[in-house]
């Protein structure tokens, strides 16, 4: 029960009043097509037998604002609206999004999406949602709607309280070509370094056009006793997620509380970034989603007594000792590990 009314807004199982345009026959199966109009009411429940709902119940509906711009400086705003439900919104807001993009824009062919967006929720709070997808057919369409369909659903199905989201605002650059860069090489000025030395590297990415790039950053060696040895690690998002799975060694992931939820939302690895990691043999944990890294005995102790309460940590024996990112232009590619050596 979706209809696009004429104010430009998608109420989504929203009970309307309706105007039969014209009826189809059909010696199987004929059908009317209508168009919908006056809001008047809420369905409440969908069976085979068919349509239940309340008159003059208003349903809640969640706005979203979405601002396109392409290349030559085109803008287009929509404005629709879905229904407050834990399982309907997120696949209305994915499968409305998705529909708009491909109407609006190009389905099928090379196309980049530039989202930049905020969820804001009726408590105050807000995530804010940043990314960039770019391919062929209709790749960069799916995976931007999929993305803000999960932070969605997390949302208002998270288990610490009922949480209400007031209104989405997205801002959405497209671009009809492929902006994909993939990692060459790297190469750094120092690779036996004092704690705290800044090492500058150099790193050479490559565009599917063919164009190289050369960037340059610098970090600090960690504070690591003479003689031991750490690992750079630079990675794209994906690479990284793996990276730290095989790491912590923890498939699914539990928040512990609403707080870290939006943080951990609002900070989602990101593919047009390059992402930089320092990790060293420390022993550490992992618990309930972060990481606590080179820990001393005691508050190891602590942490693994079984007195404590809550959940039982992940012993890790490698920790991370920096971690950075520096932002691109193109969805970035690529993964190298470098070993770097503390001076005697």
């Amino acid at each position: 029960v979706t209809g696009l009314l004429g104010s430009g807004k998608v109420i989504d199982y929203a009970m309307t009043k309706a105007k039969v345009i014209t009826v189809v026959p059909h010696l199987e199966a004929s059908f009317k097509v209508a168009s919908p109009e006056a809001l008047v009411g809420t369905f409440t429940q969908d069976r085979t037998s068919g349509l239940a709902g309340e008159i003059g119940k208003i349903p809640k509906l969640i706005p979203i604002n979405v601002s396109t711009i392409d290349t030559n400086g085109n803008k287009q705003e929509f404005k629709m609206e879905v229904i407050d439900d834990p399982i309907l919104t997120p696949v209305l807001v994915n499968f409305s999004l998705a529909n708009l993009l491909e109407e609006e824009g190009r389905a099928v062919g090379n196309l980049s999406l530039g989202l930049k967006g905020t969820v804001y929720l009726e408590n105050g709070m807000n995530v804010p949602i940043e990314d960039l997808y770019s391919g062929q057919l209709n790749s960069s369409i799916t995976n931007l709607s999929s993305l803000l369909a999960a932070v969605v659903y997390f949302l208002i199905n998270n288990e610490f309280t009922d949480i209400k989201i007031h209104r989405i605002d997205l801002d959405i650059q497209t671009s009809e070509d492929i902006r994909l860069s993939y990692l060459q090489k790297v190469w750094l000025d120092k690779y036996e370094v004092r704690p705290g030395e800044r090492i500058n590297i150099n790193f050479f990415t490559r565009t599917v056009r063919g164009e190289s790039q050369i960037h340059g950053v610098g970090i600090e060696a960690p504070p690591l006793p003479p003689g031991s040895e750490f690992q750079l690690v630079i990675a794209d998002a994906a690479s990284m997620r793996q990276l730290e799975t095989s790491q912590y060694k923890v498939e699914a992931f539990v928040p512990r509380s609403l707080d870290q939820l939006i943080r951990i939302l609002g900070n989602l690895r990101k593919n047009n970034r390059i992402y930089f990691k320092v990790i060293a043999s420390k022993p550490g944990l992992f618990l309930k989603g972060e990481e606590m890294p080179n820990l001393p005995p005691s508050m190891k102790s602590m942490f693994t007594s079984p007195r404590a309460a809550g959940s039982v940590p992940t012993e890790i024996k490698r920790s991370t000792m920096r971690e950075y990112q520096y932002p691109v232009p193109h969805v970035f590619k690529g993964l190298a590990v470098i070993p770097i050596k503390i001076k005697e």
